[in-house]
């Protein structure tokens, strides 16, 4: 698999994307998705069960309740009730819709595609 262009990441979000993200990390660090105390971008690399459910769920078309399909990239933060990483510590581990900003937690994910 290709790596991805950092800087995809880093560009302008109004001007059109020229890698193989389909612009769904097109000017990422320039949008403000939201201010929670730890949240970061996560992938498959932090492990665990968060590992194993990002490698399940990354490549799959996700559709949103507003009609959107987009592939998911993952925000996690610090939460008591949500997938442990490889070194045991906790994370809620959501997506955000790119065309109405809906969030979608780890456990609605899993639902919509049983």
């Amino acid at each position: 698999m290709k790596k991805h262009p950092i800087r995809c990441e880093n560009a302008n979000p109004k001007s059109k994307c020229k890698c193989r993200c389909g612009g769904r990390l097109h000017g990422i660090e320039h949008q403000d998705i939201i201010d929670i105390p730890g949240m970061r971008s996560v992938n498959k690399h932090i492990g665990g069960e968060i590992g194993k459910f990002i490698e399940e769920y990354q490549d799959r078309p996700f559709l949103c309740s507003c009609g959107k399909t987009f592939l998911l990239s993952f925000y996690a933060y610090p939460h008591d009730g949500g997938l442990k990483d490889a070194e045991k510590k906790t994370w809620w581990l959501f997506v955000e819709c790119p065309k109405c900003t809906h969030q979608w937690n780890w456990q609605k994910i899993k639902s919509r595609y049983l």
